[in-house]
C-alpha cells in the first residue's frame, strides 16, 4: 500500500466519520423528545386506566355490600355510593366521568323510587326486595360499563340519558314520597 493512497484515505474515512457522529448528534434530541413522548403518552394512559379501575374495585365493593347484607333489605351503604361516585369525577373523560358518577348515585334511589311505585300500584310484593333486585342489576350493569370503558375507551353517550331519565324518575318519586 502506497502512502499516497493511505492518506486520502484516512481523511475521507475521518471525514465520513465525523459527518455520520455529526448527525446522530443532531438527531439525538429528536429521537429523545419522540421517546419521552410516546413513554408519557404510555405512563398517562396506564394511570388513566387505573383511575377507572378503582371505580370498578369499588363498584364491586358495593356489590359484596349489597350481597352480604341479604338480612337487612332496608339499608344500602351510603358512603360506599358516595365514594365511588366521587372516585368516577377523577377520570379524564368528562362526559364518561359525570355519567358514571350520576349513575353511581343513582342506586341509592331504587328503595325510594320501590316504594313509590308500590304506592300507585306498578307492582304487588315487599318494595324493599324490589328495590334490592334493581339496585343488584343496576350495579352489575354499571360494574360492566366501567369495565368495558377501562378496556376500550369507549362509552355509548345513550347511558347518560338513561341516567338521567332514572334520576327524573327517582327524584319525582321523592318529592311525592317525602314532601317538603
Amino acid at each position: 500500500m502506497d502512502l499516497d493512497q493511505l492518506w486520502p484515505a484516512l481523511l475521507t474515512g475521518t471525514v465520513i466519520g465525523a459527518a455520520v457522529t455529526g448527525l446522530f448528534t443532531l438527531l439525538k434530541p429528536f429521537v429523545d423528545y419522540g421517546v419521552a413522548k410516546l413513554t408519557r403518552r404510555l405512563d398517562t394512559a396506564d394511570e388513566r386506566r387505573k383511575v377507572v379501575e378503582d371505580v370498578v374495585f369499588q363498584l364491586r365493593k358495593l356489590r359484596v355490600a349489597h350481597h352480604n347484607d341479604v338480612r337487612n333489605v332496608e339499608s344500602f351503604p351510603y358512603d360506599l355510593v358516595l365514594q365511588a361516585s366521587d372516585s368516577a369525577l377523577l377520570i379524564h373523560d368528562q362526559d364518561f366521568a359525570r355519567y358514571l358518577s350520576l349513575d353511581i348515585e343513582n342506586t341509592a334511589g331504587f328503595r325510594t323510587l320501590a316504594d313509590y311505585n308500590a304506592q300507585h300500584g306498578d307492582y304487588d310484593g315487599d318494595p324493599a326486595f324490589a328495590a334490592r333486585a334493581s339496585r343488584w342489576q343496576h350495579i352489575k350493569t354499571l360494574v360492566s360499563r366501567a369495565s368495558r370503558y377501562a378496556v376500550t375507551g369507549k362509552w355509548e353517550k345513550d347511558w347518560m340519558r338513561q341516567a338521567q331519565a332514572l334520576q327524573a324518575e327517582m327524584d319525582q318519586a321523592d318529592r311525592v314520597m317525602f314532601p317538603e
